[in-house]
């Protein structure tokens, strides 16, 4: 029932989002913004969630995230979801019904101390279908209760637990994550890479996290265009973090050694309020040979993709995440 209640709230939330943002347009005769009717809504939609999520602690407003479905145009094409064992934690599995090879360990965002598989279940289903991969979604362990370096501990030891799987597995394996997720694959990249363990073939960014110090322009340029909320960014830091050094490269990847890393997909919204940090990723790697693509997207929010059920904007960078997957995943 809790569940139900969860989903029910969702939806009334979001119906009430696009009263809200029909009813603006109105009152200012035109469409000032210029942007699609539906990105205003969700952005709406998630800005009023995360600010409802502030005004309880922490352990309880996660309860309040509601889990996304698969949509049925994708059922027909997947196995799954099946929990599974995953080095130190479980994860979520789909598998496509037509697989193509590759693997993607998937590491959702939430920013340190909320989500789960199943909030970004039609994500990772997405991805499993039109990539042809199957999808590992970590369910790894969330701040406050567990913090930094808990995360990227259990991260790493899901990767070791693919490759006892298979000893050839790391040319097949795809590191992909949302918003924190994204700074967990960069963090769990440079701890492969320091441990000396075989690097996997590539790793997929969304809207990456990668910078705890606050210091990028757009935070603050891009906030009206955004659904974050800036009071959010030091209460989810000092739940993870506490006191540490904000600078600490598997915390702050911005500000590790990138040399050796893999080929990197990073996709960011033009319009959030990461984008600058994910632009100085990009120049930060491909500085150091690293081989980057970056997509940046005008007019879009942040961690887009994760709307792919609603976005034509976010199916559409789905699948451009997956024809780099099938590339980089099949091609050795």
């Amino acid at each position: 029932m809790g569940s139900i209640w969860i989903q029910l709230r969702a939806v009334c939330l979001l119906f009430l989002c696009c009263i809200r943002t029909a009813a603006r347009r109105v009152v200012s005769g035109r469409d000032a913004t210029k942007r699609p009717f539906l990105v205003e809504v969700l952005q709406l939609f998630l800005r009023t969630g995360i600010g409802d999520g502030l005004t309880v602690p922490i352990e309880v407003g996660r309860r309040r995230i509601p889990p996304t479905l698969i949509p049925p145009a994708l059922r027909g094409a997947l196995h799954g979801p099946e929990l599974v064992a995953l080095g130190k934690r479980q994860a979520e599995l789909l598998r496509p019904r037509l697989p193509q090879g590759a693997t993607i360990l998937y590491v959702h965002g939430g920013g340190y101390v909320a989500c789960s598989p199943a909030t970004h279940r039609a994500l990772t289903a997405a991805l499993a279908v039109e990539s042809g991969a199957s999808v590992y979604s970590l369910d790894y362990r969330l701040a406050p209760e567990h913090p930094f370096p808990a995360a990227v501990d259990d991260c790493v030891a899901a990767y070791r637990a693919l490759l006892a799987a298979d000893s050839n597995a790391s040319k097949r394996i795809i590191f992909a994550g949302d918003s924190s997720g994204g700074g967990l694959v960069m963090a769990t990249l440079l701890t492969v890479k320091q441990l000396g363990l075989p690097l996997p073939a590539a790793g997929v960014l969304f809207s990456p996290w990668v910078d705890l110090t606050f210091s990028s322009e757009s935070l603050h340029k891009n906030e009206s265009t955004c659904y974050l909320v800036p009071a959010s960014f030091p209460v989810y830091r000092h739940a993870y973090l506490g006191e540490l050094d904000p600078r600490e490269p598997l915390a702050s990847p911005l500000f590790g050694d990138l040399r050796g890393l893999p080929p990197l997909l990073i996709q960011v919204g033009g319009a959030e309020m990461l984008r600058d940090e994910a632009e100085a990723l990009a120049r930060a790697a491909e500085a150091v040979g690293v081989r980057v693509t970056l997509d940046v997207q005008p007019g879009l929010f942040h961690a887009y993709q994760t709307a792919v059920a609603l976005l034509p904007e976010a199916r559409q960078a789905v699948e451009r995440a997956a024809a780099f997957i099938r590339t980089v995943g099949t091609s050795t």
